[in-house]
């Protein structure tokens, strides 16, 4: 489902991707909250702390205005996919790009917005 030459995801893939984040929620209202199309792809991080594990971040924001940052790592021993809840977005992990030419997961829904975040977070770190 997620395996693609160099990346490269069309929208139908994504919305593959985002319904078997909903198949694999958490939580029964995690995943009916998906369902309901309140999503945002944030994208791909090298890690997801506290996992050393690649993966992609989700968003989505219940009926109820709760919003919920699902984590779906790789394990690459096992070469299985897991779904997990993160309280903060680790940006300075974020290895999305801006011009790549077509939709890639990796980057995420809004790329710009996401690598603005990735700098604010690497210049925080630093000062």
């Amino acid at each position: 489902m997620i395996n693609c030459k160099n990346g490269q995801l069309d929208p139908r893939i994504r919305s593959d991707f985002i319904l078997w984040v909903a198949e694999h929620a958490p939580r029964p209202s995690i995943s009916q909250s998906i369902l309901d199309g309140n999503v945002e792809v944030l994208g791909g991080y090298t890690q997801i702390p506290p996992s050393i594990n690649p993966g992609w971040i989700i968003r989505t924001i219940s009926y109820h205005k709760k919003t919920y940052n699902i984590a779906v790592t790789l394990d690459k021993v096992k070469r299985i996919l897991h779904t997990w809840l993160v309280d903060e977005i680790p940006w300075e992990f974020y290895n999305g790009k801006i011009k790549r030419g077509f939709y890639c997961i990796y980057d995420g829904d809004e790329p710009r917005k996401y690598l603005l975040q990735k700098v604010r977070k690497t210049y925080n770190e630093r000062t």
